[in-house]
């Protein structure tokens, strides 16, 4: 038998230190769980501005999952049920892991100008079947701003409730002439 051969021998210890060296870097990375159970659930954004196929679904923090696909969709019940959401988002997370009833998700900002990822912020009350819809909201300062009323509008409200912190005499503009007064005499 030629199996024996010392270069068969080598080459299989090659094939097997490379084969475990996969699996090593596979675990290591994070990336073991590509055959895992996965239950899927959709998410109604009002928009998705630069989220990615792919990208961090997190619960409470720890990575769960990951985003599948994003549409527009064209399904008439959650247009009128929902009509400020127009885009739905695909989200696949563990299967051992439960989302209950009340759970918000949120799209979010991994630091200033950061990646784009969706947050499970934990809920409470009766479990959430797989396939279900979960309306989601726009986190951080993109949610602040986009909370404003219009684009234009938005900005002067924003800078002026951040004038009004800054200055403090910014509503009694007598009163600082007042002060100002009183402090030449």
């Amino acid at each position: 038998m030629e199996y024996f051969r010392p270069d068969v021998k080598v080459g299989a210890f090659i094939l097997l230190a490379f084969v475990l060296l996969v699996i090593a870097a596979l675990t290591i990375g994070g990336m073991g769980g590509w055959f895992a159970p996965t239950q899927q659930y959709t998410v109604l954004l009002p928009n998705a501005n630069l989220l990615r196929r792919r990208a961090k679904v997190s619960y409470a923090g720890s990575p769960v999952g990951d985003v599948t696909a994003i549409t527009v969709h064209a399904n008439p019940v959650w247009q009128q049920a929902y009509p400020g959401y127009p885009v739905a988002i695909t989200i696949a997370v563990h299967a051992e892991m439960a989302l209950w009833k009340d759970a918000r998700v949120e799209l979010r900002t991994d630091g200033f100008i950061g990646e784009r990822y969706l947050d499970i912020v934990p809920g409470s009350g009766p479990p959430l079947p797989p396939g279900s819809v979960i309306l989601g909201a726009i986190g951080g300062v993109e949610g602040i701003v986009a909370s404003l009323s219009g684009f234009r509008g938005g900005f002067e409200e924003l800078s002026g409730a951040l004038r009004g912190l800054t200055d403090p005499f910014a509503g009694d503009r007598e009163g600082a002439d007042h002060g100002r007064e009183d402090l030449d005499r």
